[in-house]
């Protein structure tokens, strides 16, 4: 497909407003009649404005013969004559990727005729660095992002380690404040990286994040840890081959034991690959205290069910999927469990709202199967 990125300028101008909203004159208009102004468009500083700029825009791609994804509303596709156009928004920055690359042109040209627009080729989006290859391939990284990141945080010329956390890592009981390093902050500006194109910082991050409200000398430690691992894989990025088998979306969830010393919950972890690359991750500790291996790998499972399902709404909107989507896990037990719905005396006190993955494999919407555990993508979360 061919990429193209665009930007509003003033994008919140243009909505049109649904409630009759009254302003004080600004400074230099006041007549000394006391008297208000009545607004006929949209501000800057406004509530209603991102909302009034979205349907504004909505409306337009509509009007154009777009129609708005259902799994996701920034989403918009239109398709004639076997070729396809689709427009991404967020907020006022927009992607452009067509099948055709005069499809594409000839929609700058209307854009154009409603807002003031620049457009580019994709390099940089959302902080997110694109680079295109000769074999059609694409590498996403934040590698500006994470210097940044070094440099504000005083990590440039570090020694860097192999790994973001230690395997003995334990939460520790919280401490007081008697360091200046900014936790919270680290932490925040780390969990942008890991949402954008690190998946290897999932569960590093999301561990730190359980000790944000007073984090003790121990934590700082870990921290820096990972900065310094981040100082030897800036670089690292996730690469999308055009080449890989279309239409196939990898799925793989896991999930350790009793992984917190602080409250005996497990962490769950999946891993979502499409068209060689992921495209979608998680790291989290799990909402009750699983009780075996098998339960902790069932909740584990039926959180990337949910993930799965979603992304099969959404992909499918825009090429379909050659394949029933297959959840690989490294539990047996795990794996019968969606496909054996009986009664069983160590499964019976699971929570109804962990069925979900036996519901979606008897839909004929989902299989789940035994994946080895070396060969298990989510391992590292």
């Amino acid at each position: 497909m061919h990429l193209t990125q665009f930007d509003v300028s003033t994008a919140f101008l243009y909505g049109d407003l649904e409630e009759t909203i009254f302003m004080k004159q600004p400074e230099g208009f006041k007549d000394g009649s006391g008297r208000v102004s009545k607004l006929k468009r949209s501000l800057y500083g406004l509530k209603q404005s991102p909302r009034c700029w979205n349907k504004c825009f909505g409306q337009f791609l509509t009007d154009l013969g777009f129609k708005a994804s259902e799994a996701d509303p920034c989403l918009y596709i239109r398709e004639r004559k076997g070729r396809k156009l689709l427009i991404v928004l967020y907020v006022d920055d927009g992607l452009i990727a067509a099948t055709d690359q005069q499809d594409s042109e000839m929609f700058i040209k209307e854009l154009k005729t409603k807002f003031k627009i620049s457009v580019g080729k994709v390099s940089c989006f959302l902080g997110l660095e694109i680079e295109h290859h000769k074999d059609n391939s694409i590498t996403i990284n934040q590698k500006g992002y994470a210097r940044k990141l070094l440099k504000c945080f005083g990590f440039e010329e570090c020694k860097p380690v192999a790994t973001p956390m230690l395997k003995d890592f334990r939460l520790q009981k919280s401490g007081t404040k008697n360091s200046d390093f900014q936790y919270r902050q680290a932490v925040g500006a780390l969990m942008y990286l890991m949402v954008g194109t690190r998946p290897d910082l999932a569960y590093s991050v999301g561990f730190l994040s359980r000790s944000l409200e007073n984090p003790s000398a121990e934590d700082i430690v870990k921290v820096k840890r990972v900065f310094r691992y981040i100082t030897g894989t800036v670089g690292y990025g996730i690469t999308y081959h055009a080449t890989e088998t279309k239409g196939v979306l990898h799925c793989y969830s896991d999930s350790d034991f009793g992984g917190c010393t602080k409250t005996s919950r497990s962490t769950s972890g999946y891993v979502m690959i499409y068209a060689g690359g992921a495209i979608s991750w998680r790291s989290q500790r799990q909402a009750i205290v699983a009780t075996s291996t098998t339960e902790a790998e069932v909740i584990a499972a039926s959180e990337a069910a949910k993930e799965v399902i979603w992304l099969c709404r959404l992909i499918q909107g825009i090429v379909n999927l050659r394949e029933i989507p297959t959840l690989q896990v490294d539990n047996r037990a795990a794996v019968k469990f969606p496909h054996n719905p009986e009664y069983h005396r160590r499964t019976k006190h699971i929570e109804i709202k962990h069925f979900f993955v036996r519901e979606k494999v008897l839909e004929g919407k989902l299989n789940v199967k035994q994946a080895s555990t070396e060969k298990q993508v989510t391992v590292t979360f």
